[in-house]
């Protein structure tokens, strides 16, 4: 996986996708959402939503594959 700048690339609409914030220093995974000239990611703590604008955002990459499921 690469991490991609945002100014160079947007993730597709409603793709979840990993984003690295100006102000944090672990990944998160986010939702990204664009609304005609508006983008913004999306995150969940589980409970609740919020916003995080593109502005805060450098760079992101698409999640991995999640692996086969053992039949047992």
């Amino acid at each position: 996986m690469t991490w991609i700048n945002i100014n160079e690339e947007k993730p597709n609409d409603h793709e979840w996708v990993l984003i690295a914030h100006k102000n944090y220093a672990t990944p998160m995974k986010a939702k990204y959402h664009s609304d005609g000239e508006c983008f913004e990611f999306y995150t969940s703590d589980g409970v609740n939503w919020s916003y995080i604008f593109e502005s805060e955002i450098t760079h992101w990459q698409k999640l991995p594959k999640l692996p086969e499921r053992i039949k047992e």
